[in-house]
């Protein structure tokens, strides 16, 4: 599989190649983004831009500490038009950044299985 969402080495590399924390992170990213993810849409969707720039923000921390540079890119645009309270392509970028957790989803889920 080729990983472009999931910078595994430098992610490796920034838990100080401590395999048995590798696993604990990313297993409890992927028991705590939906509600993450669910939070944002909420917020999207209610136009509440405090809301949304504490939830984005949030999961901006989690991406960022998981290398996920793709979807990090869409969370921080999020992020920003919170901050700016220009909320029209919210939904736009929203739709990008699930495409990007989605993918990103499925690349932690099998490097777990190959960690396991």
């Amino acid at each position: 599989m080729n990983i472009m969402n999931f910078d595994y080495t430098q992610f490796y590399e920034t838990v100080g190649e401590d395999e048995d924390l590798v696993k604990e992170l990313i297993s409890i990213f992927l028991e705590q983004y939906p509600q993450m993810m669910e939070n944002i849409e909420t917020a999207i969707k209610n136009k509440n831009s405090e809301e949304l720039h504490k939830t984005s923000h949030k999961l901006k921390g989690s991406l960022s500490s998981m290398c996920a540079n793709s979807s990090l890119d869409q969370i921080i645009a999020l992020e920003t038009m919170a901050i700016n309270q220009d909320l029209d392509n919210t939904e736009i970028t929203y739709s990008k950044l699930e495409k990007c957790i989605s993918d990103l989803a499925d690349e932690l889920q099998d490097k777990m299985e190959v960690l396991s």
